[in-house]
């Protein structure tokens, strides 16, 4: 079965990243996310800090498109941009950055 079709999320979101990054949950903080998969990263750090923007990859345009359905739909879509990685070794676009802190 192909993960967007599965019935629940077939990433648990990752809660722990608050506690064990403290630097995430306080003020205006810019991150790269790289290999977003379906957002079970990103929406942990939304829900935690109202100023954290994220800009998340993947080489997988399902993956980005599950993240951004899960973003939407959590509505955080204004504090989120997305791009399918171009190669392994270019994450993202230079004008996406600069970045604060990345999540690979």
């Amino acid at each position: 079965m192909r993960h967007e079709m599965a019935s629940s999320p077939f990433f648990k979101e990752r809660r722990s990243l608050l506690e064990e990054f403290a630097p995430l949950r306080r003020g205006r903080v810019h991150v790269l996310e790289v290999g977003c998969g379906n957002g079970s990263s990103v929406l942990p750090l939304l829900r935690g800090n109202p100023k954290a923007r994220v800009h998340a990859t993947d080489p997988s345009l399902a993956a980005v498109e599950q993240t951004r359905r899960a973003v939407a739909d959590a509505g955080f879509a204004p504090r989120v941009s997305t791009e399918v990685q171009r190669s392994p070794f270019e994450p993202c676009s230079p004008s996406y950055g600069p970045f604060d802190a990345a999540m690979v």
